[in-house]
């Protein structure tokens, strides 16, 4: 939803509204990873929002202090 809104904002002609959208993914995505390897941050974002993803290929795990980190991350950024 957050990257659609990016498109979507502006093929409605709302390229203040896009830019704004924009501007919230990349803070989503800088802050995710300022925690971990950047896929392996996303996909444990996606996961504690309830979609299955699977694990990383690469062998990442994150303390649950991270993953609070994570949680409120997505919850900043996508609630």
């Amino acid at each position: 939803e957050a990257i659609n809104a990016i498109w979507a904002r502006f093929h409605a002609g709302d390229i203040a509204g896009s830019h704004q959208a924009q501007e919230n993914v990349t803070g989503l995505r800088t802050a995710l990873y300022s925690i971990g390897f950047s896929p392996a941050a996303v996909k444990k974002a996606v996961s504690l929002q309830g979609f299955e993803v699977g694990e990383s290929r690469y062998a990442v795990q994150f303390s649950a202090e991270e993953q609070q980190q994570i949680r409120q991350i997505v919850n900043h950024y996508l609630q």
